[in-house]
């Protein structure tokens, strides 16, 4: 799946999910849903990125151990996950939690939207026992 092709359905997710919190809860309510999902999306960019870069050093002549970088890969990660923890829970201390779970949320929904239409895109046979 390309990040290129989930990063703005997320974005469009979440204006279209933010804009009825802005209108019902309020301004900040809504900046809190964008925010969420600028967090959520700019983790799936990490990862995204952190992975690529992992495979791409395991292809290479004379790289490391696959537990060394399973073990720096971890590393990295958990520094990730600690700073996105902090993260949301300041939001959630500053907003609705309803709001900030529906901007986290946006993310799961574009990448389910983009499975959805690469599902759809892809060319598939007759089903098995037909008759051709």
């Amino acid at each position: 799946m390309n990040p290129r092709s989930v990063l703005p359905r997320a974005g469009l997710v979440a204006l279209v999910v933010a804009y009825p919190f802005a209108v019902i809860m309020g301004p900040w309510q809504g900046g809190a849903v964008l925010a969420a999902a600028g967090l959520a999306m700019g983790n799936y960019l990490l990862m995204t990125f952190r992975l690529g870069g992992s495979s791409k050093v395991l292809a290479r002549p004379g790289a490391p151990t696959p537990s060394a970088m399973t073990a720096k890969t971890m590393a990295g990660t958990g520094i990730r996950w600690l700073l996105t923890f902090f993260l949301v829970w300041s939001l959630l201390k500053r907003a609705e939690p309803l709001a900030v779970v529906a901007g986290l949320s946006c993310v799961v929904a574009a990448i389910a939207l983009q499975a959805m239409s690469e599902y759809l895109r892809t060319r598939r046979g007759p089903p098995a026992g037909a008759d051709t």
